[in-house]
């Protein structure tokens, strides 16, 4: 189904044929009992082109007028070598050429694709081979997903989603030529895989800064806690993971205990990076959240301009007495901050972890020790280690340094 809406967010009555719901338009595909629209843009006519998926060999090509009706399809687009896709995303490039992103099966694989259609749904054969090019990413007979594709000024397609790793998925960015080749200057040979938590991850959302930065959306899960969490991610132009933002280029922040992925990605003019996906609590809800330079914005506000006020560590606690595998530490930060625990013995580094703090709160944070630094802690007789705790609030300004000596008994 194709819907329009007016800018009052009521269904248009201008729009679909005589005999449907006002504002909508249903156009059924006689091989497939299944078809579902996957992307949408409006031609330099004003004409609306789509692409979905049916269950045939190939994908859905259509095109209506600016008034809902058929102006041509459906045409079945299918290239040769490839079994099956999966579109995920389209952008209408300047030229009327229609790009299509996602995900195809190439022998047992399933790989990243883009194909390039003039406005008609006919293959542009100038663009990759015949008009589409496929690209395996991880395990050979692994599945890779292409989710969202964006594309720069120079032409070039920057597209974002999963390959599995040892059948793990994680975050994949690839960039392609504005010929259909991938672009050897970014990331290694044309691909940047990211690891943002220490289980699956996976790239739903993709956007291009004015500077050529490339932002990330998606979900990053961290092994023992059994749910995801929304994840930034910020690429420089190159493809390397941008250091200056968030932690080593990837800001993670949870919403709900049951999970959360964040599945859309928009870019504000002031620079704010706006995502908004699913939270799984109980009653599963849509999640909004606004970053700033890294971090969420307290109460959806960017901090003042100017703002020098240092944050303040005015609560630090060891709660675990006894020697275990987790350690807890209760932590009070004055404002939202970035906070960064570590756990010493002996100058020496057993455990770390960075915790976001959304707003003035206390929080109970637990450390999970890797296992040869608890093994080296329960040879020791009442081993004493030392927290360092060091925080940074959303304009930069860093508080000063908190430490806690401690023994405990084993």
């Amino acid at each position: 189904m194709l819907a329009r809406f007016t800018d009052a967010g009521a269904l248009d009555s201008t729009f679909g044929p005589t005999g449907s719901p006002p504002g909508t338009v249903k156009t059924d595909v006689p091989v497939s009992n299944d078809e579902r629209i996957t992307g949408v843009g409006l031609l330099s006519s004003g004409k609306i082109a789509v692409v979905g998926s049916a269950q045939v060999a190939g994908f859905e090509y259509m095109r209506y007028t600016d008034t809902g009706g058929v102006d041509l399809g459906p045409t079945l687009v299918n290239f040769t070598g490839v079994t099956s896709y999966l579109p995920t995303s389209m952008i209408v490039a300047p030229g009327d050429k229609v790009l299509v992103g996602g995900s195809a099966s190439v022998g047992a694989t399933r790989e990243f694709f883009v194909a390039r259609l003039l406005s008609d749904g006919t293959p542009d054969t100038t663009f990759g081979t015949g008009g589409i090019t496929t690209f395996n990413i991880g395990d050979l007979g692994g599945n890779d997903n292409a989710n969202a594709i964006a594309l720069q000024p120079d032409g070039d397609v920057v597209m974002a989603g999963s390959a599995d790793v040892n059948l793990t998925p994680h975050v994949a960015v690839a960039r392609v030529t504005s010929g259909g080749s991938l672009d050897p200057s970014f990331g290694y040979q044309g691909v940047t895989e990211l690891f943002p938590g220490s289980a699956k991850s996976e790239g739903e959302a993709v956007a291009l800064q004015p500077n050529g930065k490339v932002l990330v959306a998606g979900v990053a899960n961290v092994i023992g806690e059994g749910s995801g969490d929304f994840t930034l991610m910020r690429l420089n132009s190159n493809g390397a993971p941008d250091p200056t933002f968030g932690s080593g280029g990837v800001a993670v922040h949870s919403l709900v205990a049951g999970g959360d992925v964040a599945q859309g990605l928009a870019l504000q003019p002031d620079g704010n990076v706006v995502l908004a996906g699913t939270a799984f609590g109980t009653p599963v809800d849509v999640a909004v959240a606004r970053f700033v330079g890294g971090e969420v914005a307290v109460k959806g506000t960017p901090p003042p301009p100017g703002d020098t006020t240092k944050p303040k560590i005015s609560k630090l606690k060891l709660l675990t007495k006894r020697l275990r595998a987790t350690l807890k530490v209760r932590v009070h930060m004055s404002e939202a901050s970035k906070v960064t625990i570590k756990v010493v013995l002996r100058k020496r580094k057993l455990a770390a972890k960075t915790v976001r703090f959304t707003k003035a709160q206390t929080k109970t944070i637990k450390i999970k020790l890797r296992h040869r630094a608890f093994a080296r802690l329960a040879k020791l007789r009442r081993p004493a280690i030392k927290l360092t705790v060091t925080a940074t609030d959303l304009a930069g300004n860093k508080a000063k340094r908190r430490t806690l000596s401690a023994r405990l008994r084993t």
